[in-house]
């Protein structure tokens, strides 16, 4: 059986998800079905919130929030270069991460790398379900 395809989301970022029932998340690399990570537009997903950050280089898994499941279909991905991101798509993320040094930031630390500007991301388009 397949398991449903997951997007785990940090406490900063809590309360965006929750407030909002359009999101745009970022994520590394091409995150299209067949690769790592990937899946389809269309595709119903949960989204779970971390308790405890993880580390994916050094294999540790977040633990992850019990109480907290919001499912949320993928209305449209786009693959692009961290410099191809426009201003519209950056006012649909969180206020934090308004300007594209912020996203190389905060996907650093989420990610424990640096990004640069040529470095591939997935644009996922969500809306939660009812």
């Amino acid at each position: 059986m397949k398991t449903q395809y997951e997007f785990f989301v940090r406490q900063a970022f809590k309360e965006y998800v929750l407030k909002n029932d359009k999101l745009l998340f970022v994520r590394p690399g091409n995150r299209f079905a067949p690769n790592p990570k990937g899946t389809r537009e269309g595709t119903v997903a949960k989204i779970k919130f971390i308790a405890i950050p993880g580390d994916e280089i050094r294999q540790i898994e977040p633990i992850l929030e019990q109480n907290e499941n919001i499912e949320v279909k993928i209305i449209k991905m786009s693959v692009k270069r961290i410099n191809q991101i426009t201003l519209e798509e950056l006012s649909l993320l969180p206020d934090v991460l308004n300007n594209l040094e912020a996203l190389k930031c905060c996907l650093g630390l989420i990610y424990n790398r640096i990004f640069l500007n040529d470095d591939e991301v997935t644009l996922f388009w969500l809306k939660k379900q009812k």
